[in-house]
């Protein structure tokens, strides 16, 4: 029973395995929850799919899986020699489909902490009391802590409640 995540990554996985391990020929049975929940993972085993139903997922991720490697291979070797004509930099730059995305978040992220600036706020605590057990809390607003800007306006919002 392959009971890995329900995607293609899980399917990858759990195929790569029984490849390597040269069971591939073995009867095999698909675990397919969304849900980790007693009563998900029941209601799968008594619905167990075939393996053959989901070998499409393997394959997708095989095929992203080359294709990455393609789109790496083939955009560092021009980035490396555009930055080493253009700007004579003489290092290998790398590049890839996923990781080119995650520098260019990873760099807007820097932008961000450049140009923030430092912000004072005033938060409401309590110390309450339940049942005889004693807790502290803060004043939320749509499930965040709520900051107020001023003193001022902390003492008003003291005031109504």
């Amino acid at each position: 029973i392959i009971a890995t995540d329900p995607a293609r990554a899980g399917e990858a996985i759990a195929k790569n395995i029984i490849i390597m391990a040269g069971v591939n020929d073995t009867p095999q049975k698909r675990l397919w929850v969304k849900s980790m929940t007693q009563d998900a993972v029941r209601k799968g085993f008594q619905n167990l799919r075939d393996a053959e139903e989901t070998y499409s997922y393997y394959l997708e991720e095989q095929a992203r899986s080359v294709s990455d490697w393609i789109i790496g291979m083939n955009a560092s070797r021009v980035f490396t020699l555009l930055f080493r004509d253009k700007k004579g930099v003489k290092e290998v730059f790398s590049a890839g489909r996923v990781q080119s995305a995650l520098l260019h978040l990873i760099r807007q992220r820097e932008k961000e902490l450049e140009h923030f600036k430092v912000q004072s706020f005033y938060e409401i605590h309590g110390h309450f009391n339940t049942n005889g057990i004693p807790y502290a809390g803060k004043l939320l607003q749509d499930h965040n802590i709520m900051k107020l800007h001023s003193k001022e306006e902390a003492q008003g919002k003291l005031q109504q409640l």
